[in-house]
């Protein structure tokens, strides 16, 4: 008969292992998700309100931005969203976009950047997906 010297399952390394990955993927979620959630929610509802709006046609370039500023300031989404929105005449109309990066320490030398791009052309109705790249400056 043969007796097994070590241990061959859970132990006290597999645990830490397991511990120190849930962990930094605890802490990766509350770094990214309110920065997310403002993109992913109240972003691209703003561009929809904007969208589903009748008199859209009729808007300048300094209400289509007031509007959108005033729902973002309405819904508490403040920093890099309500700082980076550009309005700029296409075709018949206007592209609205949303354009901004932000970066979370995770750690002291690690960082998580993320990219968000919306774009509203109020000339088509298209909303959310940044369709045009536009070089003008507002």
């Amino acid at each position: 008969m043969k007796l097994h010297k070590h241990n061959t399952g859970f132990n006290t390394l597999t645990l830490l292992c397991y511990l120190t990955t849930i962990a930094v993927v605890v802490l990766g979620a509350i770094k990214i998700a309110p920065s997310y959630y403002d993109g992913e929610f109240f972003v691209k509802k703003g561009l929809k309100s904007l969208q589903d709006d009748p008199k859209i046609k009729d808007y300048g370039r300094s209400e289509l931005k007031t509007k959108l500023i005033q729902y973002f300031t309405l819904n508490n989404v403040r920093g890099e969203p309500s700082q980076n929105v550009k309005v700029t005449r296409y075709d018949e109309g206007y592209l609205v976009n949303v354009e901004y990066t932000i970066e979370r320490e995770l750690f002291s030398n690690i960082k998580l950047k993320m990219d968000y791009k919306y774009q509203l052309n109020t000339a088509t109705g298209e909303c959310c997906e940044f369709l045009i790249e536009n070089d003008e400056k507002k």
